[in-house]
């Protein structure tokens, strides 16, 4: 049996996990009444110990992981990437991203074996590796 890694290494394809808190607009619903990006479909939904193949009469609840699954187009026009590695006298070690990169959008962070999709209020750490999206 094929694995996701398996697909999305032979067909241009993405997945993505994510976890409903109670404040998310789809809890509570069925998976027809909720508004996905175009070309995606919840694959696999994570219910405590139970691995749900939903349709769309599935309804969400608080907690539940959603594995999505979505084309991927490649190469995306406007998109230029970059990793930038902080040390300890780097001048945003302790602050938030919307103190800094006022031009640029960091979109990634990994830190040691982490991975954090960053909001404004994220702390930069040392250490952090910002993967960052430049504007032209």
């Amino acid at each position: 049996m094929k694995t996701f890694t398996d697909y999305s290494d032979e067909v241009p394809i993405q997945f993505i996990k994510f976890t409903l808190d109670g404040k998310h607009g789809w809890v509570g619903k069925n998976l027809t009444d909720i508004i996905l990006p175009p070309d995606t479909i919840v694959v696999l939904i994570i219910r405590g110990e139970n691995q749900i193949v939903p349709d769309g009469k599935t309804m969400l609840e608080k907690g539940d992981t959603l594995v999505l699954c979505a084309k991927s187009s490649g190469n995306i026009e406007g998109v230029h990437l970059s990793e930038k590695r902080v040390s300890g006298s780097d001048k945003y070690v302790g602050k938030t991203l919307s103190e800094i990169h006022k031009d640029d959008l960091i979109i990634m962070i990994r830190r040691g074996d982490r991975v954090v999709i960053p909001q404004g209020k994220t702390i930069v750490r040392e250490n952090d590796v910002l993967v960052i999206n430049h504007k032209e």
